[in-house]
């Protein structure tokens, strides 16, 4: 099985569970972050926007 990895801007989307995930891993990486809170009557809890410092590759 071969992955496909492409390069991502430095700006990250990702939910709670996921941002906990990036912050542990990565803290030293991470530049900003801002909370995207959720829309009235939408869906989900809202988001968070984290800017790294480099781009980094997600394997698809």
């Amino acid at each position: 099985m071969m992955l496909e990895g492409i390069m991502t801007d430095n700006v990250v989307t990702a939910d709670a569970a996921s941002f906990l995930s990036i912050a542990n891993k990565s803290r030293n990486e991470i530049e900003s972050v801002k909370f995207e809170p959720p829309k009235i009557g939408g869906k989900g809890f809202g988001y968070f926007r984290v800017r790294m410092k480099t781009r980094h590759y997600e394997a698809q």
